[in-house]
């Protein structure tokens, strides 16, 4: 994986006192001075990086610093900065479930506004049954039985991914917008046998017609289209503190992409998908014409 990624309350914490700095004109050479924390300190709050926790009276003396008396912006981040310290509980059910990797999209999509999703061979997680999430599990851990890798725990991985879907499911409902492109192959490939991909199929059918979700199909006559060989998803937020965020998997590692640091590479990924959405069709009319 790369560099460290931002936990959930880490990244809005510190991105929010970066743009309360920055308002009451401060430099980090300033909160430097004033002897509340070096600018190495800082930095690391920021951008939300790291492994400590972010003290509440370091919070406190930057609000004080920037003019921010009482009030509820002022307990909101003296929470995030006590949140920071909480081990989150799906760390506990790795056991194969989910990657290190994994860990920043698992609080990012619980913050987000919308979702772009682009997968190839399988169906999102976000979409799979229970049936499809098992047979799924049979493929990893005979792959990990055979390069010598710990057999997760199959209670654990079906749990936990079923556990993360209806978390989003719920999100939507609650107004969360996922738009979602799939490949032909994922609704082609008998993952599990015929009856778990009828059983899949409906699923995705009933999923589709939620007004917050967009179920796309790519067609297999479209070739080699911008997105072909890339698993990514695209994270968008209504808090102007948060950047969009795109999410890049491949193989057990996975990238993050800051659109406020990297913002052409994020702009090529939203490209990318926009290019091949437009070349799409619904899953009911590709399920017509096939």
């Amino acid at each position: 994986m790369t560099a460290p990624q931002p936990r959930m309350h880490k990244r809005q914490l510190g991105r929010t006192l970066q743009r309360l700095r920055k308002e009451a004109g401060k430099t980090q050479e300033d909160v430097a001075e004033s002897g509340v924390c070096c600018t190495s300190t800082l930095n690391t709050i920021e951008n939300g990086i790291g492994k400590a926790k972010v003290k509440v009276g370091t919070v406190s003396a930057l609000l004080d610093l920037y003019g921010i008396g009482s009030g509820t912006l002022r307990d909101e981040l003296k929470n995030q900065a006590v949140q920071t310290g909480i081990k989150p509980s799906y760390e506990r059910l790795i056991d194969g479930a989910f990657t290190q990797g994994m860990f920043t999209l698992l609080e990012l999509e619980q913050i987000a506004s919308t979702m772009h999703e682009h997968s190839e061979s399988l169906i999102s997680g976000y979409f799979q049954t229970k049936s499809y999430t098992e047979a799924v599990f049979r493929s990893v851990r005979n792959t990990m039985l055979a390069n010598n890798l710990p057999r997760p725990d199959i209670t654990t991985f079906v749990e936990s991914r079923m556990g993360r879907t209806q978390k989003i499911m719920k999100r939507v409902d609650d107004g969360l917008v996922i738009n979602y492109l799939m490949s032909f192959a994922s609704v082609e490939n008998l993952v599990g046998g015929p009856e778990v991909m009828k059983e899949q199929i409906d699923h995705l059918i009933e999923k589709s017609e939620h007004p917050n979700v967009t179920i796309s199909v790519i067609p297999p006559w479209l070739g080699a289209h911008p997105c072909i060989q890339r698993r990514f998803i695209i994270l968008e937020f209504d808090n102007p503190d948060d950047p969009t965020t795109v999410y890049e998997e491949g193989g057990r590692s996975a990238r993050y992409i800051d659109a406020s640091l990297h913002p052409i590479a994020a702009d090529q990924f939203q490209r990318m998908f926009d290019g091949t959405a437009e070349h799409c069709i619904t899953l009911k009319e590709y399920l017509n014409e096939h």
